[in-house]
C-alpha cells in the first residue's frame, strides 16, 4: 500500500458526526503507520469500503491521513481486505520460502503406507555433469546479480533398485504449497501424530525443513511445519500432490528406450498384427510381408513407444477380483532395440470401477500396472493404420516438367533458368509463355509433392479411371516419370484416382481430397 502509493480524485471535509458514515470512527478504522527507523514517517486511516452495485469488483475505500479533516475516496481498491482476518490474514500464503532448485534431499516417512517400500523413501539430488548443464552464468535477483543454480538430476536412494521418475515436479509441488488459510488448531477428528505422513527436506544451504501432513477431512488436509505456530489448511488436491508412494515417484516410462535405438516393433491389436523393422532405406514391414508403410505413421509409433508411460504400479492387493485380462491381452507391443534387448507390453481389461484405466504388464517388471485410455489408444492400431498415403516420393524442388491433360486443354510446364539465374517455370502448351504467377506455380508443385490419399476405395476395381477426366504427369530431375489418373466419378465431391507408376499404389483405387486436387489441376488461365 505504501510502496504503490494512494491516489484519489475525490476529497471530502468531514467532522465528528461524519466519522461513522465513512468508517473512520475508532472502533472500525484500521490505522497503518510507516516508520523510518524509530521515526514515524506517515500514517493513514482506512475506513469503510463501498461495494459496487451487484457486489462485483473490489469497490472504493475511504481513507484519510491521521488527524486530517479530509477523507479521500480511493477508487477501485478494497484496502480493508488484507486486515479482515487479523494477523493470520497477513501471513504469506506460500508456506515455504525456498524454491524447488534449492532442495538437495527429500525424505518421506509414511508408517501406514500399504506398500512396505513406500514407508520410507529417500530422494537425493545430483548435480548434472558440466557437459549437460544448460544454466550457466549469472542472473539478476532481488539482492543483485548471483550465480545461476546448477541443474540437478534426482535419484531414489531408498528403497534400492528403482529408477527415478519426474522427481523435479514432485519437489516443485512441495516448494509451491499454498495455504488456503492458517488455523490455530485442527478440526475434530484430524491429527498430525506419529502415524501421519512426515516429509523432511535438506536445502543446499544446509537448512532442514520438516512438516507433517494430516489425513483428509471435508476435502482438506492440514500441514504442521516444524517450529512454526499453527497449521496450514490445504486442499485435498494439494495433499495428493505431496503424499506420494514409490509407485508415484519411480520412472513410469517402462520401455526405457529412445526412438532412434528401436530396431523393430511387433504390434498386435484385436488379433491383427503388423511387424516393422528398421532398414537402410527407412522401414519395411515383415508382417504383412511387403506391406507399404507410411514413414510418418511409423515414426509416430516410435515416438509413442519412447514416450509411453503407465499411470500406476499396483500392489498384489490392489489388483481387483475378476482378473486383469493380461493372459489374453487386447493389445501386445514387442519392442527390440539395436543392442538386442526386448520388452513386451500387454494391455488387458478395463479396471473394474475405474473407467478409462486398463491393466497392463511389461516384461522385466514383476508389477501389474494400469494405463490410461488416452495412452493405450496410441497402440489400438491395425496394419491399415500404417499404410503409406503419400502418393509421390519426390520434393517440389525435384520437379522439372508438369503436364495436366484436360478434355479441353493440355497444360505443359517446364523448368528453365531465367536471365537472373533463377529457376522458374514456363508454359509450352496450350501456348508458350513465361507470364506465370510464381506463387500459383509454387502452389502446384508443393501440392503435388505433398499429395496424400484421403482413403482407399476397397469397393472399387482398378480401371475406374480408364477414361480419366484428368491425367497429371510429373517428371523429376532424375528422369523419373510419375503419373496420376483422376476419374470423373466422385464421392462427396472428392474424386477417385489411381496411378500406374507408384509402386505402393499400383492396383488400388483411392480418394483424393478435392481441395488438394484443385491446387494442381490447373488451366493456363489459372496461372496468369
Amino acid at each position: 500500500l505504501f510502496k504503490d502509493g494512494l491516489r484519489s480524485v475525490v476529497g471530502t471535509k468531514i467532522e465528528g458526526q461524519d466519522l461513522k458514515a465513512f468508517g473512520l470512527e475508532d472502533k472500525t478504522r484500521v490505522v497503518l503507520k510507516l516508520y523510518q527507523g524509530e521515526t514515524l514517517f506517515t500514517a493513514v486511516e482506512i475506513g469503510s469500503v463501498q461495494k459496487p452495485v451487484g457486489e462485483y469488483g473490489e469497490g472504493d475505500t475511504f481513507v484519510r491521513l491521521v488527524d486530517s479533516p479530509i477523507a479521500y475516496r480511493v477508487i477501485g481498491k478494497d484496502l480493508r481486505r488484507p486486515f479482515e482476518e487479523g494477523i493470520k490474514g497477513l501471513r504469506e500464503k506460500k508456506v515455504f520460502d525456498f524454491e524447488s532448485d534449492d532442495v538437495s534431499k527429500v525424505v518421506i516417512k509414511n508408517p501406514k503406507a500399504e506398500e512396505v517400500e513406500s514407508r520410507e523413501i529417500v530422494l537425493a539430488a545430483v548435480e548434472k555433469p558440466v557437459s549437460e548443464q544448460k544454466t550457466e552464468g549469472k542472473e539478476q535477483g532481488e539482492e543483485g546479480e548471483k550465480e545461476k543454480k546448477k541443474e540437478k538430476d534426482w535419484k531414489i536412494e531408498k528403497p534400492e533398485g528403482y529408477k527415478a521418475g519426474d522427481i523435479k515436479s514432485f519437489v516443485s509441488s512441495i516448494a509451491h504449497i499454498w495455504a488456503q488459510e492458517y488455523v490455530d488448531s485442527l478440526p475434530e477428528g484430524v491429527a498430525t501424530g506419529e502415524e501421519s505422513v512426515r516429509v523432511e527436506l535438506t536445502l543446499d544451504d544446509g537448512r532442514h525443513v520438516g512438516f507433517i501432513v494430516s489425513e483428509v477431512k471435508d476435502d482438506n488436509g492440514y500441514l504442521k511445519v516444524d517450529e512454526v505456530d499453527g497449521f496450514a489448511k490445504i486442499s485435498k488436491w494439494t495433499r495428493e500432490s505431496i503424499v506420494k508412494g514409490i509407485g508415484d515417484l519411480r520412472d513410469k516410462k517402462v520401455f526405457g528406450v529412445r526412438q532412434e535405438d528401436i530396431q523393430s516393433v511387433r504390434l498386435t491389436h484385436n488379433g491383427k498384427t503388423i511387424a516393422i523393422v528398421r532398414s537402410e532405406k527407412g522401414y519395411r514391414a515383415t508382417e504383412p510381408a511387403n506391406f507399404p508403410l507410411g514413414k510418418s505413421q511409423v515414426e509416430a509409433l516410435l515416438r509413442d513407444i519412447e514416450q509411453f508411460q503407465v499411470a500406476k504400479f499396483l500392489s498384489a492387493q490392489a489388483v481387483k477380483q475378476g482378473g486383469t485380462g493380461l493372459d489374453n491381452p487386447v493389445t501386445t507391443v514387442t519392442v527390440t532395440t539395436k543392442d538386442g534387448g526386448t520388452k513386451t507390453l500387454r494391455i488387458g481389461k478395463e479396471v473394474e470401477g475405474e473407467k478409462g484405466n486398463f491393466y497392463a504388464s511389461v516384461s522385466g517388471y514383476p508389477d501389474v500396472m494400469t494405463v490410461q485410455s488416452w495412452m493405450a489408444d496410441r497402440f489400438k492400431k491395425e496394419p491399415k493404420d500404417f499404410r503409406n498415403k503419400v502418393v509421390f516420393d519426390f520434393s517440389a524442388q525435384d520437379i522439372v516438367d508438369i503436364e495436366v491433360v484436360h478434355k479441353d486443354e493440355t497444360l505443359k510446364l517446364v523448368k528453365m533458368t531465367n536471365a537472373e539465374g533463377k529457376d522458374v517455370f514456363k508454359a509450352l502448351s496450350p501456348k508458350e509463355t513465361t507470364d506465370l504467377k510464381e506463387d500459383k506455380v509454387q502452389s502446384m508443385t508443393s501440392s503435388l509433392a505433398n499429395l496424400s490419399v484421403k482413403s482407399f476405395a476397397d469397393d472399387k476395381k482398378p480401371g475406374i479411371a480408364g477414361k480419366p477426366e484428368t491425367v497429371v504427369t510429373v517428371k523429376t530431375k532424375e528422369g523419373a516419370v510419375h503419373r496420376l489418373k483422376i476419374a470423373s466419378e466422385k464421392k462427396d465431391g472428392d474424386p477417385y484416382a489411381e496411378t500406374d507408376t507408384e509402386r505402393d499404389f499400383k492396383g488400388t483405387v483411392f480418394l483424393l481430397n478435392q481441395y488438394q486436387v484443385r491446387n494442381f489441376v490447373k488451366h493456363l488461365a489459372d496461372l496468369q
